[in-house]
């Protein structure tokens, strides 16, 4: 298992008049199991003046080996699977890296094994002009899958 930083972002700022500051920053990380990522499995932590930690989410499951799963799904036929993760539709949705990951539920649901999928990252562009980043999981095996979603 390994953490990776995703993300080092202002986690809230505060303005008066002219002058604004930022009150702690967000690192966001995500959780990786031989070079692969596990989505589900990953959080951030927010820190304040001084190294003060205000704000800290994990999502992690212990782990354990299991059996091999043969991946039956093509990266083309993920593909064809896409969908968009926002509530309003992106007029584009760009992918910018496809890779093989686990997925996993909410720490809060019982499962019985990671499920592998394809991930893939992007940026979606709304019709506005907004620009957002996605990671989305597509099934990369013909097993039963509940519905996977992001986080």
């Amino acid at each position: 298992m390994e953490v990776v930083i995703t993300e080092v972002c202002a986690g809230q700022s505060t303005s008066i008049g002219e002058t604004s500051w930022v009150d702690y920053w967000t690192v966001v990380y995500e959780l990786r199991y031989e070079n692969m990522p596990i989505l589900g499995a990953g959080g951030s932590v927010s820190i304040g003046a001084g190294g003060t930690v205000v704000r800290f989410g994990a999502g992690w499951r212990n782990l354990t080996p299991g059996p091999e799963v043969e991946i039956t799904v093509t990266p083309e036929d993920a593909m064809k699977e896409l969908r968009s993760p926002f509530m309003s539709t992106p007029t584009k949705m760009i992918v910018e890296k496809i890779e093989l990951g686990y997925w996993t539920k909410t720490i809060l649901e019982s499962q019985d094994q990671a499920l592998p999928v394809y991930v893939f990252r992007g940026t979606a562009i709304f019709e506005d002009g907004d620009e957002m980043k996605f990671a989305y999981p597509v099934p990369a095996t013909n097993l039963d899958y509940p519905p996977l979603y992001c986080y």
